[in-house]
């Protein structure tokens, strides 16, 4: 047969020398960004009067869909007292078509809507309107599951639970997942929710899945995700506030270390936060950083400073007396719910 020919000798020398070369070089970026268009972006006020005047194509289909979900809605009621959690899925919209069953099968009883799609929603917003607005509990809680377990203690009647889009990015963390399914699994809790991102089955574990007990509906709309995608366009204004979505990604990437370094700043701002609040002077900072060992030296904290500038979790600026001083730009009451919530994930 054909003699087989000899592995060619590789320059592994030369090979090594071209990546590190290629990896130094400069990478060439694309000038043309958005605000270059000759569109400007519109606000969030002009958006939703563009939307408006836009027809729904398919109204017909699409309404005769509609009567084809709302017949699970004996079912689904049917499930609930049966110690069953509903979560509906497919392409569309679904917060109409639960509002519907709300409105048909619900209206008189205890029930708490969650729109998991808000920015700016935590975990404790959701438990402090059961413990205040339903269960009228007053006692002040020092943490979470303190809560949580004084929650289910006192339910004695039957609690409906509606979260649109249960995993938004507000309610995507294990914490946030723990507390709804320890909810769920409570025999007089019952709960209806959404879901719309693909890969949304993966937050839950086993254990987690166990007692959500989760009857699936494939409940496809074809409708508009008007509410739900407001403010998540690139051609969009941003809003004044900085978005709590935004944080929690940021948050999540930093070091346990940088993570206590922005709950020092913000327990101090939540803490002195008042009308004419000009934030925190540098020195003062670093001596509490200091003092809890979150630093060795004013330089690591300047460089610490200087991520969270980047990704604008902070704002600085020079007072009258020459010092600088650093604000975080989240109001006060949102900024300690969300203080508390990552708190005891640190």
């Amino acid at each position: 047969g054909r003699r087989a020919k000899g592995a060619r000798d590789l320059n592994v020398g030369n090979m090594a020398d071209s990546y590190f070369e290629a990896q130094s070089a400069k990478a060439l970026t694309s000038d043309r960004t958005l605000n270059k268009l000759k569109t400007p972006r519109l606000s969030q006020e002009e958006v939703n009067n563009v939307l408006s005047k836009s027809k729904l194509k398919y109204r017909a289909e699409i309404h005769e869909l509609n009567s084809d979900n709302k017949v699970c809605f004996p079912k689904w009621i049917s499930l609930l007292h049966r110690g069953y959690s509903i979560i509906t899925y497919g392409l569309g919209s679904k917060k109409s078509l639960i509002h519907q069953f709300h409105d048909e099968y619900l209206s008189e009883k205890d029930s708490v809507v969650v729109n998991g799609y808000f920015p700016s929603l935590t975990i404790k917003s959701v438990l402090n309107s059961i413990s205040e607005d339903v269960l009228e509990l007053e006692a002040p809680f020092s943490s979470l599951s303190e809560q949580v377990d004084a929650i289910l203690s006192d339910i004695q009647e039957d609690l409906y639970l509606l979260v649109h889009n249960i995993d938004g990015p507000m309610l995507r963390s294990d914490k946030s997942q723990e507390i709804l399914s320890s909810l769920a699994a409570h025999s007089k809790v019952h709960m209806i929710c959404s879901i719309d991102h693909i890969n949304a089955p993966l937050i839950w574990d086993q254990y987690k899945l166990a007692r959500f007990n989760f009857a699936w509906f494939d409940t496809t709309t074809f409708m508009p995700y008007s509410e739900e995608a407001a403010g998540e366009s690139v051609m969009v204004k941003a809003s004044g506030g900085l978005q709590l979505a935004s944080v929690n990604h940021v948050l999540a990437a930093l070091t346990p270390n940088a993570k206590r370094i922005f709950v020092v700043l913000s327990k101090y701002q939540i803490e002195n936060m008042e009308a004419h609040y000009q934030g925190i002077a540098f020195m003062d900072l670093y001596s509490r950083c200091r003092t809890e060992f979150l630093v060795t030296s004013d330089l690591e904290l300047k460089a610490q400073l200087t991520e969270f500038r980047e990704h604008k979790l902070v704002k600085s600026k020079r007072g009258s007396d020459g010092a600088e001083y650093l604000k975080i730009p989240i109001e006060k009451t949102t900024l300690a719910s969300f203080i508390e919530t990552i708190e005891e994930n640190i």
